[in-house]
């Protein structure tokens, strides 16, 4: 056998040790990133993204999430980092003693791909957009403590008048 073939018996076995999830998530992750650089290259770009890719990404998630009432999806996340420890070390031995060293690596990146996927789609070309004062039209204009009271009362009027608007599930979430 030629260096070459070798080469490529050895790809192809690497490539059979990715499970479909990883496989999925490195997918979204190149799209994440691919989106994430038209971002960084053009607030335009980032604007239009953060409005019809990030915002629905977030409600999905939002929604999700708030199933559990009371707490947030990273409280439980963090009250259970024993947990997830401990299964991680665990699988970690499991995986070297049956020869899983591979589909556990590949399985490790995909869950690490994951979040990275999910906070650039949210939260990253976020950061990207344009100034929220350019986009809104906001002037730099000095204003006085009367001005401000006054403003202050206005809005907690309108506020006040638009809070029966709000869709609430039954425990007062308003996702």
């Amino acid at each position: 056998m030629s260096k070459e073939n070798t080469k490529k018996g050895a790809l192809r076995r690497a490539l059979r040790n990715i499970p479909g999830f990883a496989a999925v998530m490195f997918v979204l992750l190149f799209v994440s990133l691919i989106l994430f650089l038209c971002a960084l290259l053009s607030p335009a770009a980032a604007d239009f993204l953060n409005l019809w890719v990030s915002r629905p990404v977030r409600r999905l998630l939002g929604t999700l999430t708030s199933c559990f009432t009371g707490f947030s999806f990273a409280e439980i996340l963090l009250m259970l980092l024993p947990v997830w420890l401990f299964l991680l070390v665990f699988f970690a031995v499991r995986a070297y003693k049956k020869k899983y060293r591979l589909r556990y690596l590949f399985t490790l990146c995909g869950i690490v791909s994951y979040f990275a996927a999910t906070f650039l789609l949210t939260l990253g070309i976020g950061y990207h957009t344009s100034p929220l004062d350019r986009r809104i039209g906001l002037t730099d204009t000095p204003v006085s403590a009367e001005e401000l009271e006054k403003t202050a009362k206005l809005l907690q009027r309108e506020v006040n008048a638009l809070a029966g608007m709000l869709e609430t599930n039954e425990a007062g979430s308003s996702l």
